[in-house]
């Protein structure tokens, strides 16, 4: 079952992992309408596969080598390693930023028994053209997080809801050795905590 369930993730994110665009405009021209919904469809197979991953690390219940796998393919979602993740708690008004690959190692050992870990009511906001020549966009996403102790520290849950934005960022790629064309790929940027509650 658990094999089934990262082969699932896999063909999901699998569609999207190479963002590339057959766009063949000069570097100041202007994305068309129609490479724009390319981009917004595939910002969308994102966010999705990174909800699955996201709940397929967290859980305890599957395969511990199948959800380390998924944290080595969620990080390669983002520009770089040096992306971070906002953290939050209803238990203090402090904001932690954890850069990516930390942040998903942590939620593979949450000291918790049991961890559930759902997104819901997903909103992707419009492409807009930066000064540095990129698109961003903001995909705006709530988290329902639950984590339950052993029964041997009483069993206690801790839940919280959290409102998160996703950065999305479109950038053009320079032609590979000995190619003319240039290419456009989709990356996750910084994932920021808006507000958090019980």
């Amino acid at each position: 079952m658990t094999k089934n369930i990262l082969l699932t993730v896999l063909i999901s994110v699998g569609s999207v992992i190479p963002f590339i665009s057959n766009a063949q405009s000069e570097p100041e021209a202007p994305l068309s309408a129609a490479e724009i919904q390319d981009f917004k469809d595939q910002a969308q197979n994102t966010i999705s596969a990174l909800a699955n991953y996201v709940e397929l690390i967290g859980n305890k219940d599957k395969d511990i080598n199948n959800r380390k796998k998924a944290v080595d393919l969620t990080v390669k979602l983002f520009m770089s390693d040096s992306n971070v993740v906002e953290v939050s708690s209803v238990n203090s008004s402090v904001i932690k930023r954890i850069p990516v690959r930390s942040y998903f190692m942590k939620l593979l050992w949450l000291p918790y028994e049991k961890v559930s870990i759902t997104w819901y009511d997903v909103l992707l906001g419009k492409f807009e053209l930066g000064k540095d020549g990129r698109y961003y966009a903001t995909a705006t996403v709530y988290q329902k997080f639950t984590g339950t102790s052993s029964v041997e520290f009483g069993g206690r849950k801790y839940v919280d809801i959290t409102k998160k934005n996703i950065q999305i960022v479109v950038e053009k790629i320079p032609p590979a050795p000995g190619g003319i064309q240039s290419s456009w790929r989709l990356f996750l940027g910084d994932i920021n905590v808006q507000e958090t509650n019980n």
